[in-house]
């Protein structure tokens, strides 16, 4: 399985700088909602300019940004509103767990209003150990957990 996942590199390429530029805005758009907006926030991971990393040992599953009082956070999104299930990568998830990374997960990117949920590391875990593991066609058929929507009852309202 490759990175490009079946993509032309050229459309690779186009959606690391697309997805890079959402998780920054969901970050940010998540600080204000929260009144948070005084907090530093510093890149972590691979990298956050949305550039194209060729050798793939350059590439990490590490949380996208370490936020003031926070620690480490993964951004995680879908750009339609999901009805019944979400997705997030198993070796992601992992990562994360390991790390001690919060995941802020978006539902909704692309909606007038967007849910968000921060998902801790006791959610992490048992997101682990209660979701189906899947083949998940949107992540490049990599294993992905599918989380059930209502696992948690956490959700509000994100403002753009």
């Amino acid at each position: 399985m490759t990175r490009q996942d079946g993509r032309s590199l050229k459309q690779f390429k186009k959606d690391i700088k697309d997805s890079t530029i959402d998780q920054e805005l969901i970050l940010y758009a998540w600080l204000k909602t929260t009144g948070q907006t005084e907090l530093k926030v510093w890149d972590n991971g691979s990298d956050n300019s949305g550039s194209y990393i060729a050798n793939s040992r350059d590439v990490s599953l590490d949380p996208d940004y370490e936020v003031e009082k926070h620690g480490l956070i993964e951004v995680q999104y879908a750009k339609p509103m999901c009805p019944e299930f979400f997705h997030l990568k198993e070796k992601k998830l992992q990562r994360c767990i390991q790390g001690r990374a919060k995941i802020l997960m978006v539902n909704g990117w692309r909606e007038d209003v967007p849910q968000y949920i921060l998902i801790t590391i006791p959610q992490a875990k048992v997101i682990a150990a209660r979701c189906k593991i899947v083949s998940w066609a949107g992540g490049g058929f990599k294993n992905a957990y599918r989380v059930p929507i209502t696992l948690f009852n956490n959700w509000k309202d994100l403002q753009k």
